[in-house]
């Protein structure tokens, strides 16, 4: 797994270790640091994630919740988003097999235009590897 230690910063309030100190204290807490890389201001882990774990560390919210726990900070409070409901829409969805597909939830947005994505994302996602393709496709991959 690929991660961005300014990336992960932006989970936390209080400054986080140096980046040498993220990979030696996740190396003996919990995964290991297979290497690090610099890339312009930014360290970038390459992290061996176990297959364990996949369901909640694949992400830099699931690694920046495992360095909370380890480093005894505080993670920052997630903003409550309200999407309002609309309950007027054409589109049927038929689940064929139940026992396959438990649940199915899904949302109409409307009114999106499909350009560039702003700065900051496309940063955050051409630090771990990825370019930028367009501002609906790298929200998705965010």
């Amino acid at each position: 797994m690929i991660i961005s230690y300014k990336w992960l910063q932006t989970y936390f309030s209080e400054p986080l270790p140096s980046p040498e100190e993220i990979a030696e204290t996740l190396t003996f807490g919990i995964f290991e640091v297979e290497g690090t890389e610099k890339k312009g201001d930014d360290t970038i882990f390459d992290i061996k994630v176990l297959p364990d774990r996949a369901h909640d560390c694949l992400s830099h919210r699931g690694i920046a919740r495992e360095l909370a726990s380890l480093l005894n900070l505080p993670l920052r409070e997630e903003k409550d988003v309200h999407i309002p409901e609309e309950r007027s829409t054409t589109l049927l969805v038929q689940v064929d097999d139940p026992i396959a597909c438990r649940r199915y939830i899904g949302r109409i947005v409307r009114g999106v235009k499909v350009g560039p994505s702003p700065a900051w994302l496309t940063e955050r996602l051409e630090a771990i590897g990825q370019r930028s393709i367009n501002n609906v496709v790298d929200a998705t991959n965010y």
